[in-house]
């Protein structure tokens, strides 16, 4: 039995995070597909940064919650357990998760604006703008070099171009879809599909359930049509971090019946 862990921001709310739609979200009070697009970025970098800074030094003062630890546990105890999210956020990393899919990418992480394969972590740090003496610093390794990159709006030593925050913008491909998709089309009759705080405004989570052979579990915070209306084995409508222990326990029973099968 294989179990696919997908999230979204319904997963990290319990730990604090805004989720980003909604009357309290992070796009309640701007129009995210101008001001959070690749249009912007190109035109006026600073709103961008301005923004998803802001995001990535809130970020320190979070803790993973019992669903991020739910997952933790049991990707541990089964490795061929996969975890995807749409969060760019590193509350999984945190929990101890390996190898998860970022498909909108992870605001820690910047990539050079000339230089694509020149990556950087710059963890909890503004990049663009900021108080004096917290200014980012990092060291980028390019070939057999070593490079250290430090203050505001530092630039890459390849390519002398700014960086700009490795996440997927409104305009942009999304690369690790495709990973996405050739996940959910390796599911069987015994696999398991978990969606977590996953709206379905963004990847149509409902009508791709419809579409798998495999058990499915959806829990969210309240009934969502883009994700409710499919075809679910198990739908729990409570906060994440509520649901975890309900989600281990149902995964627990679909492994112990499958083995005695």
């Amino acid at each position: 039995m294989r179990v696919v862990f997908f999230s979204g921001s319904g997963l990290s709310a319990d730990s604090g995070i805004p989720t980003f739609r909604g009357r309290a979200g992070l796009y309640a009070d701007i129009d995210p597909v101008e001001l959070l697009s690749d249009r912007t970025l190109r035109r006026d970098p600073g709103l961008v940064h301005e923004f998803l800074d802001g995001f990535r030094e809130s970020l320190k003062g979070y803790v993973p919650n019992p669903a991020h630890a739910m997952i933790r546990r049991w990707q541990q105890r089964h490795a061929d357990t996969v975890v995807i999210t749409m969060n760019i956020d590193d509350m999984l990393e945190r929990a101890g998760c390996v190898d998860v899919v970022h498909l909108h990418g992870e605001v820690r992480g910047l990539t050079s604006v000339g230089n694509p394969a020149v990556q950087v972590d710059i963890g909890y740090h503004r990049y663009w703008s900021g108080d004096a003496g917290r200014e980012p610093s990092a060291a980028i390794k390019v070939g057999d070099r070593h490079y250290d990159v430090s203050g505001y709006q530092f630039r890459c030593p390849v390519s002398q171009s700014l960086f700009r925050p490795d996440v997927v913008l409104f305009g942009e491909l999304a690369p690790r879809y495709q990973t996405l998709w050739a996940v959910l089309s390796d599911l069987g009759e015994d696999d398991v599909f978990v969606s977590i705080g996953a709206s379905g405004q963004v990847i149509p989570v409902g009508r791709i359930s419809t579409m798998l052979p495999c058990f499915k579990i959806l829990n969210n915070l309240d009934w969502v049509p883009e994700a409710s209306d499919g075809d679910w084995d198990q739908e729990i409508l409570a906060p994440a971090a509520t649901a975890a222990a309900q989600i281990e326990a149902m995964l627990e029973q679909r492994l112990e019946d499958g083995q005695r099968r």
